[in-house]
Protein backbone atom coordinates (compact mmCIF):
# COMPACT_ATOMS: atom_id res chain seq x y z
CA UNK A 1 0.00 0.00 0.00
CA UNK A 2 1.29 3.45 -0.83
CA UNK A 3 -0.49 7.19 -0.30
CA UNK A 4 -0.39 9.37 -3.17
CA UNK A 5 1.11 12.90 -3.07
CA UNK A 6 -2.15 14.55 -2.87
CA UNK A 7 -3.51 12.43 -0.35
CA UNK A 8 -0.61 13.27 1.64
CA UNK A 9 -0.75 16.80 0.49
CA UNK A 10 -4.29 16.81 1.66
CA UNK A 11 -4.26 14.47 4.67
CA UNK A 12 -7.10 16.02 6.47
CA UNK A 13 -9.70 16.02 3.52
CA UNK A 14 -8.67 12.36 3.04
CA UNK A 15 -9.50 11.69 6.47
CA UNK A 16 -12.72 13.61 5.99
CA UNK A 17 -14.24 12.25 2.86
CA UNK A 18 -12.77 8.45 4.44
CA UNK A 19 -15.16 9.22 7.81
CA UNK A 20 -17.86 10.65 5.22
CA UNK A 21 -18.42 7.56 3.09
CA UNK A 22 -18.12 5.18 5.98
CA UNK A 23 -20.78 7.07 8.38
CA UNK A 24 -22.67 7.00 4.84
CA UNK A 25 -21.83 3.56 3.44
CA UNK A 26 -21.43 1.49 6.38
CA UNK A 27 -19.57 -1.96 5.47
CA UNK A 28 -18.83 -0.39 1.75
CA UNK A 29 -14.72 -1.38 1.41
CA UNK A 30 -12.40 0.78 -0.43
CA UNK A 31 -8.84 1.49 -0.95
CA UNK A 32 -9.10 4.41 -3.22
CA UNK A 33 -10.86 7.91 -3.40
CA UNK A 34 -11.42 9.89 -6.78
CA UNK A 35 -12.84 13.71 -6.29
CA UNK A 36 -13.41 15.28 -9.22
CA UNK A 37 -14.55 19.06 -9.86
CA UNK A 38 -16.50 19.47 -12.86
CA UNK A 39 -15.18 16.80 -14.42
CA UNK A 40 -17.42 15.47 -17.54
CA UNK A 41 -15.55 12.08 -18.45
CA UNK A 42 -16.10 10.78 -21.81
CA UNK A 43 -17.13 7.41 -22.33
CA UNK A 44 -14.57 4.79 -20.79
CA UNK A 45 -13.34 1.72 -18.79
CA UNK A 46 -11.69 2.11 -15.46
CA UNK A 47 -8.38 0.29 -15.43
CA UNK A 48 -7.44 -2.01 -12.62
CA UNK A 49 -10.79 -1.45 -10.45
CA UNK A 50 -11.90 -4.52 -8.73
CA UNK A 51 -15.40 -4.94 -7.75
CA UNK A 52 -17.79 -2.46 -7.64
CA UNK A 53 -17.61 1.37 -7.09
CA UNK A 54 -19.75 4.28 -5.44
CA UNK A 55 -19.94 7.42 -6.55
CA UNK A 56 -22.00 10.79 -5.26
CA UNK A 57 -22.46 14.24 -6.99
CA UNK A 58 -22.40 17.07 -4.75
CA UNK A 59 -23.01 21.14 -5.41
CA UNK A 60 -25.21 23.09 -7.06
CA UNK A 61 -25.57 22.02 -10.68
CA UNK A 62 -28.07 20.46 -13.22
CA UNK A 63 -27.59 17.53 -15.57
CA UNK A 64 -24.16 15.53 -15.08
CA UNK A 65 -25.74 12.29 -14.88
CA UNK A 66 -23.90 9.32 -15.05
CA UNK A 67 -24.24 7.21 -18.35
CA UNK A 68 -23.15 2.93 -17.28
CA UNK A 69 -23.70 0.18 -19.59
CA UNK A 70 -26.06 -1.97 -17.69
CA UNK A 71 -26.32 -4.44 -20.77
CA UNK A 72 -29.32 -3.10 -22.08
CA UNK A 73 -29.87 -1.46 -25.64
CA UNK A 74 -29.83 1.80 -24.50
CA UNK A 75 -27.78 1.62 -20.56
CA UNK A 76 -28.93 3.50 -17.95
CA UNK A 77 -28.61 7.56 -17.04
CA UNK A 78 -28.46 7.83 -13.03
CA UNK A 79 -28.83 11.01 -11.41
CA UNK A 80 -26.22 10.69 -8.61
CA UNK A 81 -26.68 14.16 -7.40
CA UNK A 82 -26.84 13.82 -3.44
CA UNK A 83 -26.93 10.20 -3.80
CA UNK A 84 -24.47 7.17 -3.71
CA UNK A 85 -24.44 5.24 -6.71
CA UNK A 86 -22.97 1.90 -7.58
CA UNK A 87 -21.51 0.93 -10.50
CA UNK A 88 -18.91 -1.46 -12.41
CA UNK A 89 -16.21 0.96 -13.03
CA UNK A 90 -14.87 -1.82 -15.69
CA UNK A 91 -17.91 -1.44 -17.96
CA UNK A 92 -18.39 1.73 -20.35
CA UNK A 93 -19.44 5.40 -18.76
CA UNK A 94 -19.16 8.72 -19.11
CA UNK A 95 -20.79 11.63 -17.25
CA UNK A 96 -23.39 13.90 -19.53
CA UNK A 97 -23.65 17.27 -20.00
CA UNK A 98 -24.29 19.57 -16.70
CA UNK A 99 -24.19 23.45 -15.81
CA UNK A 100 -23.12 24.67 -12.69
CA UNK A 101 -20.79 23.35 -9.80
CA UNK A 102 -19.95 19.62 -9.65
CA UNK A 103 -17.99 17.86 -7.71
CA UNK A 104 -17.98 13.98 -7.45
CA UNK A 105 -16.40 11.34 -4.87
CA UNK A 106 -15.82 7.88 -6.23
CA UNK A 107 -14.60 5.03 -3.91
CA UNK A 108 -13.22 2.27 -5.18
CA UNK A 109 -10.96 -0.83 -4.84
CA UNK A 110 -7.65 -0.23 -6.35
CA UNK A 111 -6.04 -4.03 -8.36
CA UNK A 112 -2.48 -3.60 -8.90
CA UNK A 113 -1.76 -4.49 -12.82
CA UNK A 114 0.86 -7.79 -12.42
Amino acid sequence: PWMSKATREHSRLAALLCRFATQELPGVQFTSIQVNKDYRAALHVDKNNLGPSWIIGLGDYTGGRLWVDDGSRSGSAVDIRRRWFRFDGNRPHCVLPFRGRRYTVVLFTYSHPK
